[in-house]
C-alpha cells in the first residue's frame, strides 16, 4: 500500500524541545514565586474571604447546625447579598488558610492568596500552551502563544491578586482547552474532564455557563456530518450525553448555593449577575469623561481592549479575523471542513460572542475590561491564526530571496514588541496593572482610570512608615477602604501606628485619582508613584513631626 506522505504527522516533541519547554515553564515558575509578595491588595479580596466564610458556614450547618459557633457573625447564605457569587476558588483559598495556619488578615496571609492565584494562572498557561501547540502542531508556536499569554503586563499582574476577573480567565482557559479535547474525541473519559472544566468554569462565573453552550452547538454540528461508523456515532452520542448528566452534577456539587434548589438558584444567580444592578451608579473616567456603570457605550470593551493590550497582539488579532471569516466561503458555506477550522470557529465565537452580548443586553461594566478578561485567551488564540496565517501567505507569494527579508522583518518585530513589553514589565513592576500602550499614549492619565485596584496605597503607606518615626500617624485617604486593607501586608509594629482620620487632623492625604485627573498639583506632592508618565498615586503631608 502505497502511504501518502503529506499525511504522515512528524512529532510535536523531541527530547530537545521537551527540555526547552520544561524550561520555559520552570523560569516562569521562579519568576512568578520571586514576586508574589510584592503586590497590594485589591478591592475584592476580603470581600471575597468573607464569601467563602459564609459558605462554610453553610455547609457546617447542613452538617451539624449550630457546632461551628466562629461563624456565627456571618448571615446565612440565602440572606447574603453576594449569594450569586460563585465559590470554588474561595473555598479552596479557605482550605489553604486552615492547612497553613494563617487565618488572620496580615501579610502571610495574603502572600499565601496571591501564590495560589498565580499558581492556577501558571497552569492556565500550560493549558494555553498545549491549545496553541495542538492547533498548529508546534511546540515552537505553542510557546510563542504562551508567551503572548504572560507577557501581557495587566494580565500578569492581575494573575497574582484578582481572585475574580483572572481566576475566571484561568479556569476560562482550561475549559477550552477541554472543550478541543472533547469535540475531537468523544469518549467517556473526555466527557467526564470536560464537563468537571465546564462545572468549575460556571461555579467561578456564571457567565461560563458559554462554555457547555459551545460544546452543545457543535455537537449536533458533527453529528450531522454524519463521519465514522453507525458504531462510532452511538459511541459520541453516548458520550454526550455522559457530559451533560456529569456536567449537571459537578455543577451543583461545587457551588453550595444551588444545593436547596438547583433550577431556581441557578436561574436567580444568572438573572442577578446578567444585571450587576448594585454597581449600576457607579463612576468611571472613561474618554475623559465620568460615565456610570450602566450607561457604558458599545464601544467601552473595544477600547479597553485596544489600549491595555501590546499593538502587535492586536495587529494579528485582526488578521486572524480576516482568515477566520473567510472560511465558510472557501468551503462553499460550510462552517468547517476539519478540526483546525471547528477550532478556529469556536475561538472566533468565544470572543465576539460575550461582547455582542455586553452590548445587546447593555450589561453594567467598570473598572476597565476586567469583567470580560475571559475573552482574552479566545483573542489572542485568534491573533495565533493572524499570525501563523501571515507566514504561511508570506512563503506563498513572495520569492524566496524577498521572502527571507520579509520572514526576517516580521520576526525581528516580534522580538522587539515583546522585548520591550518584557523591560517594560521590569521596569514598572509590581505596577503593571496600570499599563497603556502606545495608542493611549500620554493621554491616559487624563481619559481613563488608572490604579483603580487601589494596589499603589500599599507601596505610598510603607514610604510613609519609612520616613515617619511618630508612634501615631494619622491619615486621611479618599477611599479610606483602600488604605486600611494595605496596611495587611504591612508589619504588624508599623500598620498599628496608622490611624484613620478627617481634616484637619491627619497628617498626610492619600489619593489614587479614582476619577479625578487633577485632583492635586504636583506642587503639593510629598511622594507620588508614576508608571510611564501616568501618576497613579500621591501623598500630600499635612503636619510636620511634632505640630
Amino acid at each position: 500500500m502505497t502511504i501518502n506522505k503529506k499525511t504522515i504527522k512528524q512529532p510535536l516533541f523531541t527530547s530537545w524541545s521537551y527540555t526547552v519547554v520544561v524550561t520555559f515553564f520552570l523560569i516562569f515558575l521562579l519568576v512568578g514565586l520571586s514576586v508574589y509578595k510584592d503586590y497590594g491588595i485589591s478591592w475584592d479580596e476580603p470581600y471575597h474571604r468573607i464569601n467563602a466564610f459564609v459558605s462554610v458556614k453553610y455547609i457546617a450547618d447542613l452538617i451539624s447546625p449550630g457546632s461551628f459557633p466562629q461563624f456565627g457573625k456571618y448571615p446565612p447564605l440565602h440572606d447574603y447579598i453576594a449569594k450569586e457569587y460563585g465559590v470554588v476558588f474561595d473555598l479552596f483559598l479557605f482550605l489553604i488558610e486552615v492547612v497553613s495556619g494563617h487565618r488572620e488578615n496580615g501579610p502571610e496571609l495574603y502572600a499565601w492568596r496571591h501564590l495560589c492565584t498565580f499558581l492556577l494562572f501558571y497552569v492556565s498557561s500550560f493549558f494555553f500552551f498545549l491549545i496553541v501547540k495542538n492547533r498548529f502542531e508546534s511546540w515552537k508556536t505553542g510557546l510563542l502563544g504562551c508567551l503572548f499569554f504572560i507577557l501581557s503586563p495587566r494580565i500578569f499582574a492581575e494573575s497574582f491578586y484578582n481572585v475574580k476577573d483572572l481566576v475566571f480567565l484561568s479556569f476560562f482557559t482550561i475549559a477550552i482547552y477541554f472543550l478541543i479535547r472533547f469535540l475531537n474525541k468523544k469518549s467517556l473519559l473526555n466527557a467526564f474532564l470536560f464537563a468537571l472544566a465546564s462545572a468549575l468554569t460556571v461555579d467561578m462565573r456564571i457567565v461560563g455557563i458559554i462554555i457547555p453552550c459551545m460544546g452543545l452547538l457543535f455537537i449536533p454540528l458533527d453529528l450531522m456530518k454524519g463521519a465514522g461508523t453507525r458504531a462510532s456515532m452511538k459511541r459520541e452520542v453516548l458520550a454526550s450525553l455522559a457530559y451533560m448528566v456529569f456536567g449537571v452534577v459537578f455543577t451543583i456539587m461545587f457551588w453550595p448555593y444551588l444545593w436547596q434548589d438547583p433550577f431556581h438558584n441557578f436561574t436567580q444567580a444568572f438573572s442577578d449577575m446578567s444585571r450587576y444592578m448594585s454597581a449600576g451608579n457607579f463612576g468611571m473616567l472613561y474618554m475623559g469623561k465620568i460615565i456610570t456603570a450602566s450607561s457604558v457605550p458599545w464601544h467601552y470593551v473595544p477600547v479597553w481592549l485596544a489600549i491595555t493590550t501590546p499593538v502587535m497582539y492586536t495587529l494579528c488579532f485582526f488578521i486572524g479575523v480576516l482568515t477566520i471569516i473567510r472560511i465558510p466561503f472557501r468551503n462553499r458555506w460550510r462552517l468547517y471542513n476539519n478540526e483546525q477550522e471547528r477550532q478556529d470557529l469556536a475561538f472566533f465565537l468565544l470572543f465576539f460572542g460575550p461582547i455582542l452580548a455586553v452590548i445587546v443586553f447593555r450589561s453594567v461594566l467598570y473598572d476597565g475590561w476586567r469583567q470580560m478578561y475571559f475573552i482574552y485567551s479566545p483573542f489572542l488564540l485568534i491573533a495565533m491564526t493572524g499570525l501563523t496565517n501571515s507566514f504561511r501567505l508570506i512563503g506563498k507569494i513572495s520569492p524566496h530571496s524577498r521572502y527571507q527579508i520579509v520572514y526576517v522583518t516580521m520576526v525581528a518585530c516580534i522580538v522587539l514588541n515583546m522585548t520591550y513589553t518584557l523591560l517594560w514589565m521590569i521596569r514598572f513592576h509590581p505596577h503593571e496593572n496600570v499599563y497603556f500602550n502606545l495608542i493611549a499614549d500620554k493621554h491616559a492619565a487624563e481619559y481613563f482610570e488608572r490604579d483603580y485596584w487601589g494596589l499603589s496605597y500599599r507601596e505610598g503607606l510603607e514610604y510613609i512608615a519609612k520616613n515617619d518615626k511618630r508612634n501615631i500617624i494619622k491619615i486621611k485617604a479618599d477611599i479610606p477602604y483602600l488604605a486600611l486593607i494595605n496596611l495587611y501586608p504591612m508589619k504588624q509594629d508599623d500598620a498599628r501606628r496608622f490611624q484613620l482620620a478627617e481634616l484637619p487632623d491627619a497628617d498626610y492625604y492619600i489619593t489614587g485619582y479614582r476619577t479625578r485627573p487633577d485632583q492635586i498639583s504636583s506642587d503639593l506632592d510629598y511622594y507620588s508613584i508614576s508608571v510611564d508618565h501616568v501618576k497613579i498615586l500621591s501623598i500630600v503631608k499635612l503636619r510636620e513631626s511634632g505640630s
